[in-house]
């Protein structure tokens, strides 16, 4: 019973999941339709730059209730002049099957409107399924351009190249595998944001996240979007509490699984 309950964890990891669950938990990009290169730096290394304030942020969600596919993370950022750079643990499942993983996050400004970022991860898969430890070493490569005002477009290179560490019979190329997305980011005013971002795989998925983000009052925000392969509302809010402190909430919803919620909290100085 415990192996298959296992094996029903692999498979809705694999399954229903549009894009790597191992990311780091940034529930303000969930709120706004999930997986988008151009709003978060724990997803596209080269946003570093961009940031305005230097973050501690810890998040986790709860995939649809069911504590065995709870995914939790701790990060830091440091933007700055020279080289800006990232960390970020994140972890995924329960004791007796769990993925975790360890990114590092370097970026440069390479002038006016222009940014390039690469991420080194490091993952490992710990099963009772097996009596030795899976791990990989990959990397992602991120492109920013700011062509006008109001306007942001990015590029991410997701995990290639992807170096298996240890030889099991589990090949964990099958949940690592690279991706390419493409994406933007528009303000047609200053208290609306609306984001968009595309991308395949090397499984051959196509996948669309589109999402917006309105400032309803000073310090609380409105979040809402969609993603496809599977097709998942979502939705949130974001409040800065205090000059140094900010809360995201957000939530997907699956029609057959149900209710995906998380909840992350971030310190800037």
């Amino acid at each position: 019973m415990k192996r298959l309950f296992m094996f029903i964890t692999w498979f809705l990891t694999t399954a229903v999941q549009a894009s790597d669950h191992l990311f780091y938990p940034d529930l303000r990009m969930m709120g706004m339709g999930g997986f988008q290169v151009t709003q978060s730096q724990y997803v596209n290394p080269a946003l570093l730059p961009v940031l305005e304030e230097r973050t501690i942020h810890l998040g986790c969600y709860d995939s649809y209730g069911l504590r065995e596919l709870m995914t939790m993370g701790a990060a830091c950022s440091y933007p700055n002049p020279w080289l800006s750079a990232g960390l970020d643990v994140t972890s995924f499942g329960y004791d007796a099957y769990r993925e975790s993983q360890v990114r590092l996050s370097l970026a440069k400004a390479l002038g006016k409107g222009w940014s390039l970022g690469v991420a080194f991860r490091y993952r490992f898969l710990q099963s009772e399924l097996e009596t030795a430890h899976v791990s990989a070493l990959s990397t992602d490569v991120g492109v920013v351009c700011h062509p006008v005002d109001n306007l942001l477009i990015g590029l991410l290179i997701q995990q290639w190249p992807s170096v298996q560490l240890a030889k099991t019979e589990v090949d964990y190329q099958s949940v690592s595998y690279y991706a390419v997305q493409i994406g933007f980011h528009y303000r047609p005013i200053n208290s609306l944001l609306m984001a968009i971002s595309m991308g395949t795989t090397e499984q051959e998925r196509f996948t669309a996240h589109i999402g917006m983000e309105y400032v309803a009052w000073e310090h609380f925000s409105l979040r809402m979007g969609m993603q496809t392969h599977p097709f998942l509302p979502t939705a949130g809010v974001g409040w800065r509490m205090h000059h140094h402190w900010g809360m995201d909430v957000a939530c997907h919803w699956h029609q057959t699984l149900g209710i995906t919620s998380g909840i992350g909290l971030s310190y800037y100085f």
